[in-house]
């Protein structure tokens, strides 16, 4: 009869054990999931951010071409007064 009360209660801690492992998981996909929307918005941002700055290097470069004292001073204020 122990044998029996054992063999029940071993069932009842996996039986247990199981569940919790499944509501785990449940929770960390949903994590998962989360992340993964914050990824894609800051891979969209950072896109829109580097298209930025790659538009303004190639006006730095027309400005240099047609003004370059200009530009030259442009650069030093970007680089010394900016943070």
């Amino acid at each position: 009869m122990k044998e029996v009360r054992y063999i029940v209660l071993i069932a009842a801690i996996l039986f247990g054990t199981i569940i919790f492992q499944e509501y785990r998981v449940a929770q960390l996909s949903a994590k998962l999931e989360s992340n993964s929307v914050n990824v894609d918005s800051l891979q969209n941002e950072l896109f829109i951010k580097q298209t930025e700055v790659g538009r303004y290097e190639v006006a730095l470069e027309i400005f240099k071409e047609e003004d370059s004292v200009g530009a030259d001073h442009f650069e030093y204020i970007l680089n010394t007064q900016t943070e």
